[in-house]
């Protein structure tokens, strides 16, 4: 050394006996020396001879060198206590940089907050949340955040941008939104870096409105994005039909300088021609071209179709021009675009034009595009020409679909072309394909009336392998036939459904016997009826009455017997009513007419009248056919009491007496004449009166029965215009001969009486007083 401590003599304080040691570690020389600083105890250094305090530098290795030694735990704590200096947060904040375990940098910054010179900074804080986050350590990083707030430390645009990079880099994306609208709100302008990332993330996750929401506020408060992120952001506003806003930021890109790519003139205008803003479009599509660009084939495919979809043909097909001139070659799916459009605007002839074109180029027609073009034509009533193209198509190898297959057959089937309809039918059938249920309901009417049981059998047979519930459908297709008059035919088909087992509803049933039997086929009837009957079918009052009104009808034992035992299978009441009213007294233990009129009674509360008034006319009908005129009588009355037939018979004063006898049948009006004249008798005899004239109106159908029931008996009536017509007086006169009188008690004149009469008519006696009658009577009485 060339000098020694002890050579000076200065204020230097000798504190220490220093040794100086060899190599082999003996003495070599000792004197009096001074003391080094400790870290921890002295709060000051030595330069030279002369104390100097500590510098930021010093102090902050002071501290490391202190962590580094002894690790972070209780003795590093310990340690750090005997410090004679109090660090800063500056101190804080480099010892902090200094460090990257996280374990290292929380633990001392817990301990610093609890020592007197902890001050909070917000350096210190966004330090330690970076260092979290990197480490992965996000609780602690959340921790740390809610510390900084509730210490009121100042929110920068540092700290939440080092938050949402950190939420980022964890893909927490919507942790790290949170935390960038506090920014917002907190008015910190977010760094470059967090701007686009964040943007970045929620485009790439398919948050759009978040994005958008993020870069709004961001610009709100002044912020300049970068081309890529417009170039990002303006298509989602765009796809989003917020056009207006995507408009602005592109005119707001170009006006900041940015040069905006094909891919964003491209996005722009597709969204503006499919929200039907053309001329936007077409604005934007000559600005490229005038920017010396040459337009992609997506713009003139997203143009043509836009065009084409606003009906603008003429235009598409012109820019579809301009598109072939640049030698872009239009794809097969643009032709069948353009070709689509053309048919639904009903332009045929262009679509052909159109579809020779494009074979041309060489693209093929697909099955669907055949199938557009035949049903255009379908609907535009052009059936030879759909026809043709089916026809073509197959001949091309390709299959037509079902529905195209349903609809071109049903078309034939309408139009009356049966022979067609079963030919496509029949090709199709060949290839596999399953007729839907709707064909087969279409052409089994139009089979059915080609008179072709056989073949209709074969069709039946088919539905049923293709598991078609054919029950409905032979309902629907019998019940057609019906009301078309065809009877005969409907027979014919009903006998061959029940044969294979189909089982035909009710209303087909009944239809089917109700006209038959108006036809005289008695036997299809039955069969008919059984079937209803069989089936749970309640016969009402109507069927009944129609199936007696064939009694009067029918020809032959063998019909009469069928109709009969239709009746009794009906099991209506009024079955037992007429067979109890063709019984002895005895066996009905009543008179005929209370009987009668009890089942009148129970007949007016549970039948209409005009029903009632049918059956009555009908069983009258049945009962004079039968010879019991009696009890046809007594029906009439009952049902005369009961109203059935008002103001039938009309009792105008002296003048005239009238019996109206129009629309009834021919067993009623005959029972109505008889008994009605009996009542005019009694009246005369009761009440001594004597009418000018009795008319009975028949109108033009009923005169000739009723002048025959009464010819017999010499009548007196004539006939004037659809009436019979005879004076009063020459009426009682009548009612005085014992043969009349007979008649009108209800028996009937035998073959000698008759004779007598008309003995009587050859020989007469002399001529009785118009009032002989009347005064016989008074005398008698």
């Amino acid at each position: 050394m060339s000098s020694t401590p002890g050579e000076d003599s200065g204020s230097i304080e000798w504190i220490e006996e220093v040794v100086y040691m060899n190599e082999d570690g003996e003495e070599i020389e000792s004197y009096k020396g001074y003391r080094e600083t400790k870290a921890g105890v002295d709060d000051y250094v030595y330069v030279g001879q002369k104390k100097k305090a500590l510098s930021d530098e010093e102090i902050v290795e002071n501290i490391c060198t202190i962590i580094r030694r002894w690790g972070w735990g209780v003795t590093a704590e310990q340690e750090l206590l005997h410090i004679a200096y109090k660090p800063s947060s500056k101190h804080m904040l480099e010892v902090l940089k200094e460090f990257r375990d996280p374990t290292v940098l929380l633990g001392f910054f817990k301990w610093a907050r609890q020592q007197d010179w902890y001050t909070p900074s917000t350096p210190v804080f966004a330090l330690l949340m970076d260092r979290m986050g990197l480490a992965g350590k996000l609780d602690e990083m959340k921790w740390l955040y809610e510390r900084m707030k509730a210490e009121n430390c100042e929110t920068t645009s540092t700290t939440l941008n080092v938050l949402v990079k950190c939420y980022l880099r964890a893909s927490m994306l919507d942790e790290a939104y949170v935390c960038y609208m506090d920014s917002i709100r907190a008015k910190c302008m977010p760094d470059t870096y967090t701007f686009n990332t964040l943007i970045g993330s929620c485009i790439t996750n398919g948050l759009h409105q978040k994005a958008l929401e993020a870069f709004n506020s961001a610009t709100e408060l002044g912020f300049a994005p970068e081309r890529h992120i417009y170039d990002a952001v303006i298509p989602i506003f765009a796809k989003a039909g917020n056009l207006e806003k995507a408009m602005r930021l592109f005119d707001e890109m170009r006006t900041r300088g940015h040069q905006a790519s094909p891919a964003l003139f491209a996005c722009l205008i597709d969204n503006l021609g499919r929200a039907g803003r053309l001329e936007s479009a077409m604005r934007l599509f000559s600005e490229y071209r005038d920017l010396g660009r040459v337009p992609s084939l997506n713009m003139h495919v997203s143009l043509v179709e836009s065009f084409a979809k606003a009906g603008k043909l003429e235009m598409a097909l012109k820019i579809m021009g301009q598109m072939q001139k640049a030698d872009h070659i239009p794809s097969s799916s643009l032709f069948v675009f353009i070709i689509e459009a053309h048919l639904k605007a009903r332009q045929l002839e262009k679509a052909m034009q159109l579809l020779g074109n494009m074979m041309k180029l060489g693209h093929l027609p697909s099955r669907g595009l055949y199938s557009s073009f035949i049903e255009a034509h379908l609907k535009a009533r052009e059936l030879d020409t759909a026809v043709k193209l089916f026809i073509s198509m197959q001949e091309a190898g390709v299959l037509p679909t079902p529905p195209v297959c349903t609809s071109l057959i049903e078309a034939c089937a309408l139009s009356g072309d049966l022979q067609m309809s079963m030919r496509l039918f029949q090709s199709m059938h060949k290839l596999g394909f399953r007729h839907r249920e709707g064909t087969y309901a279409l052409l089994l009417p139009l089979l059915m009336k080609q008179s072709q049981l056989d073949l209709v059998r074969d069709f039946l047979e088919d539905m049923r392998k293709n598991q078609i519930i054919v029950d409905g459908i032979s309902s629907n297709a019998l019940m057609g036939i019906l009301q078309h008059g065809q009877t005969d035919l409907a027979c014919q088909y009903y006998k061959l459904l029940l044969s294979m087992n189909i089982d035909l509803n009710s209303r087909v049933s009944r239809n089917v016997m109700e006209l038959s039997l108006k036809e005289g086929m008695y036997d299809v009837s039955k069969l008919a009826l059984d079937r209803l009957m069989k089936s749970g079918f309640m016969a009402d009052l109507r069927m009944y009455t129609l199936i007696l009104s064939c009694f009067s009808r029918c020809e032959g034992e063998e019909n009469e017997a069928l109709i009969m035992s239709m009746l009794a299978t009906t099991g209506h009441a009024a079955h037992k009513f007429l067979c109890g009213l063709l019984s002895s007294p005895e066996q009905r233990k009543d008179s005929a007419l209370n009987f009668v009129r009890l089942y009148y009674q129970d007949l007016e509360n549970h039948v209409d009248e005009k029903l009632a008034r049918w059956f009555t006319c009908v069983l009258l009908n049945y009962l004079v056919l039968m010879g019991q005129i009696k009890r046809a009588r007594c029906v009439w009355k009952v049902s005369y009491e009961k109203k059935l037939f008002p103001n039938r018979i009309l009792f105008d004063q002296e003048l005239v007496w009238s019996l109206d006898v129009r629309a009834l049948s021919i067993g009623a009006a005959l029972t109505a004449v008889v008994h009605t004249l009996h009542r005019f008798r009694k009246r005369m005899i009761q009440y001594h009166s004597l009418p000018r004239r009795i008319k009975i109106v028949t109108g033009g159908t009923l005169s000739d029965p009723i002048q025959d029931l009464l010819r017999p008996l010499d009548s007196p009536f004539e006939n004037h215009g659809g009436a019979l017509r005879c004076r009063g007086s020459y009426v009682a006169h009548w009612f005085s001969k014992p043969l009349v009188e007979k008649f009108l008690e209800n028996e009937l004149p035998s073959r000698d009486e008759i004779i007598m009469q008309k003995i009587n008519l050859l020989f007469p006696r002399p001529k009785p007083e118009p009032y002989m009658l009347i005064m016989n009577s008074a005398t008698a009485a």
